[in-house]
């Protein structure tokens, strides 16, 4: 028989899953985002970056300290396919390479303010190779 906290469980994942937009891979969040594009929602008491309850939900415990971080680069993207754990430094390395490898304009555009001093100050001490 399924107890209370498995019922409530169910009906989380089911509020998600009904709650986005497909775009590629990227399920993206289309209810209540803050200012950096991360979406909120109400789980277990308390508001939850939706990036952080995918996670949660669907992969596991988010390590004490560590973010939840995007494979994809989409704030509003919860696809646990996409989601990844790791420190402050570990996400703003995966930044630089994804600025230096792949799409500037698409990783710029997805900063949050902390995003967008690491990488003024990437620019600022960054050398050509050679």
């Amino acid at each position: 028989m399924e107890n209370k906290e498995d019922k409530y469980r169910k009906k989380i994942i089911s509020k998600l899953l009904h709650s986005f937009d497909l775009e590629g891979g990227c399920w993206i969040w289309n209810r209540s985002t803050d200012t950096s594009g991360y979406g909120n929602t109400w789980a277990f008491d308390r508001c939850w970056k939706v990036n952080r309850l995918s996670y949660y939900l669907f992969v596991g415990e988010i390590p004490k300290g560590l973010l939840v971080c995007h494979t994809c680069d989409k704030p509003p993207c919860f696809n646990p396919d996409h989601l990844w754990v790791g420190t402050q430094q570990e996400n703003i390395d995966d930044m630089i390479f994804q600025i230096e490898h792949y799409q500037p304009n698409v990783v710029i555009s997805t900063l949050s303010k902390k995003g967008m001093e690491a990488l003024v100050h990437f620019l600022n001490s960054w050398k050509p190779k050679k």
